[in-house]
Formats: C-alpha cells, sequence, structure tokens
C-alpha cells in the first residue's frame, strides 16, 4: 500500500513537471509520455495481480474451513457411533446380568430331575460369571 502511494505521487509529479515545460515552450506540439502511460498500465496490472492473490487466498481459507468442518463432522459421527456401541453393550451386559440373576434365584425344588439338573448347573455357571465380578 505505501508502495502504491508513492508511485503515485511519483507519477503526479512527473505529470506537474511536463505540465510546466509544456507550457514554458508554448509549442503547440503536443507530446505523449509513454513511460508515464506505460507506468500506469504496469501499476494496473499490480492492482489485478493483487486482487487475484487476494481471491486465491479467501479460496484457500473457504477451503480449508470446509475441510475442518468435514473433519469435525466425521469425529462427531464417529463418537456417536462409539456412544451407541457403548450403551447397547451395557443394554446387552444388564439383561445377561439380570438373566442369570433371575435364574439363580429360581426354585428348582418342585421340577423334574433332567429341568433342575440343567437350571443347577446354570445357577453354577452363573455363579462362577458373578464371583470374579465381586472379588473386584
Amino acid at each position: 500500500m505505501i508502495h502504491l502511494k508513492m508511485m503515485i505521487m511519483i507519477i503526479n509529479a512527473k505529470r506537474k513537471r511536463d505540465e510546466k515545460e509544456s507550457r514554458k515552450k508554448k509549442s503547440k506540439v503536443v507530446v505523449v509520455d509513454t513511460s508515464t502511460a506505460r507506468f500506469c498500465d504496469l501499476l494496473s496490472e499490480f492492482g489485478k495481480q493483487a486482487r487475484e492473490i487476494e481471491s486465491r487466498k479467501a479460496l484457500a481459507q473457504e477451503r480449508k474451513l470446509q475441510i475442518l468442518e468435514e473433519t469435525n463432522h466425521r469425529e462427531r459421527k464417529k463418537a456417536e457411533v462409539e456412544l451407541r456401541i457403548m450403551v447397547e453393550r451395557n443394554e446387552r451386559e444388564k439383561k445377561e446380568k439380570d438373566h442369570q440373576i433371575q435364574i439363580m434365584m429360581l426354585d428348582t425344588a418342585n421340577m423334574e430331575p433332567q429341568t433342575k439338573a440343567h437350571f443347577e448347573h446354570r445357577k453354577a455357571e452363573s455363579f462362577a460369571k458373578l464371583k470374579p465380578l465381586s472379588s473386584l
């Protein structure tokens, strides 16, 4: 920005000097200052390139933001899935534990010998599963 202001000041000073010289000569010949015109063209091109660079920077920033949002979305989805899996696992474990407790509390006194043996075996299995948990 400072360079741009300096360039404009230089152009204006050169124009004023050229105008003074032309008044002194008082000639009817019109002299076109090609260096000033060329400088204006270069200045215009420089501004155009600066705008293009800023535009590219803005696009890159937008892409970076979009990628971050997509990554954040994927991470959120992953956390939701992991939470759902953990909740389902806890529910299954609770149901299994409740089922084991029901088996442990089942009265086998009035059952047939085969059924009684089956449930006694299940009680022993349930007790074996619960015993390590109670020692913790």
